[in-house]
């Protein structure tokens, strides 16, 4: 049996749908909607039984937030892996050499924050650190849907976990792709 139910839309929202009235199919994107919402809720419900204290809930939330950053940064790793897969030999050297310079503090003796040298990277004079700043920065809008001025927490946490995997990866290939090359540079 088949229900109908009543939608109150913006005006705006009801034209632009009235522009596509034969692809859109209302009654399919509200139930996929709605089936998604209701496991939202049917979650969050199931969560909350029992919470008797507001230190449980404290609790709680500290479980969300570490497995949420987990996430963050598992992702992070896996959208360098993907980068590190397709960049040019170049890219990896500058990148290398770049995060080596920061974190040794020889590019900014006051240490800032890895992020804002990320940051900075937007402006650089070369194009390899203009091209890692654009990796990054579609990694972080398409991964996290934050742009640099969102959550600091969570981009730091995206940063490391990316350069974390870049570093190991770019260590990892030089090690093994030179050392047995005679008469390689890289090889001394």
């Amino acid at each position: 049996m088949v229900k109908k139910i009543t939608v109150s839309l913006p005006d705006e929202l009801y034209e632009e749908i009235q522009n596509y009235k034969e692809e859109f199919k209302a009654s399919k994107v509200f139930q996929k909607y709605a089936k998604i919402e209701l496991k939202k809720i049917e979650r969050y419900s199931k969560e909350f039984e029992g919470v008797t204290s507001m230190e449980e809930t404290i609790e709680r939330l500290k479980r969300e937030k570490e497995s949420h950053l987990e996430k963050i940064e598992e992702n992070a790793r896996q959208a360098a892996f993907k980068w590190c897969q397709q960049a040019h030999y170049d890219d990896l050297v500058f990148s290398d050499e770049w995060y080596s310079k920061v974190h040794k503090g020889v590019v900014d003796p006051d240490q800032i924050s890895l992020t804002k040298h990320v940051m900075q990277l937007e402006d650089s004079e070369d194009i390899e650190g203009r091209m890692l700043f654009k990796a990054i920065d579609e990694d972080i809008c398409k991964i996290l849907n934050l742009g640099w001025e969102s959550n600091y927490d969570q981009i730091k946490i995206f940063i490391e976990g990316w350069f974390a995997v870049l570093i190991n990866f770019y260590g990892t290939f030089e090690d093994e792709s030179w050392s047995d090359i005679p008469g390689s540079v890289h090889g001394l």
